[in-house]
């Protein structure tokens, strides 16, 4: 008997997922719900149509290519080692057509959004679905299926930190911009402007502004600046936490009593909530999100193993912890998937009170290789595909590239300070420069 099976998204998770379903498992029909025309989720970034999309011109993965890649496919030899976006993108593309667009099992609704999912008897969702460039010619649809995999990604509604007194004024006036709204730095042209977050996107963005705004300074969650926390070759000043904002004098006071004037921009990179819109019922609404009411949180509860919907093991999750490498660990994780829907593994009910992890760099091996030993009790290595397997040589590859990656950032900080100097927007240098350029 065929089951039904709906994937809601076709970024890298569902993308995965839909794989993994089609070479491991033979009794599926699937159903993926893009709301964008083409897949790639986050990195679907076309040329036409930017706006409102979570990605940036000029931007190059954390993460070493040999990290990325899914089992089997490799990146093109050509691609540089921190992939471009444009590379991640066709990346992701290569791999749809190579193992899901021409496989008949697979259905790909594209500029579809699912509005619902309830449970009945059966999983019921509804959709809207988009059938010109106007946006006008909507279709109204209700499907039932017998599983479910979220995968529409994190990084949609903004998360901002509680507000500082007078935040509001510069909200009024257009001057609070959040990460997800950056696409390059021309805006801030002769401008100042503070970004406030110093992760990764925060710190990759104050070095962008910095080759043509007038002043960048980067407010991290401090109350004292050390001189580790300052940039490279001074190219934004790196101060402690804001206290409170003045719109009439576009002036910033920071915890330690500073008060910087001339500001024309607050620019918050601070991450994303979760967010479900389309799960409507309250009790599955207050356990995935702590609260009935709301549609988005900082945290996703309820799920074992940050995978499987405790109270109802027909519906899961990818990849929801954050600090992870995601495109290995969404086909591991659809592994998991596939057997816990033909019921070869038991979702522990209790699971109700975990929550989803932030790993820093290393800590988030011991969670793939719990996935991987869950695996191989039950069957695993009888299926046709085989996920990445954590061992050490990959171990060492995933600290030897952090390290890697703080090196290649120091030289995209040497290279925004000379497009400073020479008043050029920021871009990414090609592979043969050097900080020895200079």
């Amino acid at each position: 008997m065929t089951k039904k099976l709906a994937i809601i998204g076709a970024g890298p998770g569902g993308l995965a997922t839909a794989r993994v379903f089609l070479e491991n498992t033979s009794d599926y029909d699937i159903t993926i719900f893009e709301k964008n025309a083409g897949v790639g989720g986050l990195w679907y970034y076309p040329e036409n149509d930017r706006n409102g999309r979570v990605m940036y011109d000029n931007l190059e993965t954390n993460l070493d290519k040999r990290l990325m890649q899914f089992s089997g496919f490799p990146f093109e030899e050509k691609v540089r080692k921190f992939p471009l976006r444009q590379d991640v993108w066709k990346y992701l593309e290569d791999y749809y057509q190579t193992f899901i667009a021409k496989n008949g099992r697979v259905h790909l609704h594209f500029n579809t959004e699912v509005k619902s999912l309830e449970k009945a008897n059966d999983w019921i969702v509804k959709t809207i679905e988009v059938n010109d460039n106007n946006n006008k010619d909507k279709v109204e649809k209700v499907y039932d299926f017998d599983y479910v995999v979220v995968a529409n990604g994190h990084f949609t509604v903004p998360f901002f930190p509680k507000p500082v007194p007078g935040f509001k004024e510069w909200l009024e006036n257009k001057a609070v911009l959040h990460a997800s709204e950056f696409q390059n730095g021309l805006f801030a042209k002769g401008k100042n402007v503070v970004v406030v977050g110093n992760g990764s996107s925060g710190t990759d963005i104050a070095n962008q502004l910095s080759t043509l705004s007038d002043k960048v300074y980067n407010s991290i969650n401090k109350e004292v600046v050390s001189e580790e926390d300052h940039s490279p070759d001074d190219l934004f000043k790196t101060i402690p936490r804001i206290q409170s904002v003045d719109w009439s004098k576009h002036s910033v006071t920071l915890v330690d009593g500073e008060v910087i004037e001339g500001i024309d921009y607050l620019l918050y990179a601070t991450g994303y909530y979760y967010d479900f819109p389309f799960v409507l019922e309250p009790e599955k609404r207050a356990a995935l999100l702590g609260n009935e009411t709301e549609q988005h949180s900082l945290h996703v509860g309820s799920l074992w193993k940050q995978l499987i919907y405790a109270k109802d093991s027909s519906l899961a999750f990818s990849l929801i912890p954050l600090g992870i490498v995601p495109f290995p660990l969404a086909e591991l994780q659809a592994s998991v998937i596939a057997k816990v829907f033909n019921g070869k593994i038991k979702v522990n009910p209790d699971s109700k009170n975990e929550t989803n992890k932030k790993y820093d760099t290393g800590e988030d091996i011991a969670y793939y290789r719990d996935l991987q030993s869950i695996l191989d009790k039950n069957g695993g290595a009888e299926d046709p595909l085989q996920p990445v397997k954590w061992d050490a040589a990959l171990e060492k590859l995933r600290y030897d590239s952090a390290n890697d990656k703080v090196e290649r950032n120091k030289i995209l900080f040497h290279y925004a300070a000379q497009l400073r100097r020479q008043h050029e927007p920021y871009g990414i240098p090609d592979v043969t420069y050097t900080a020895s350029k200079l």
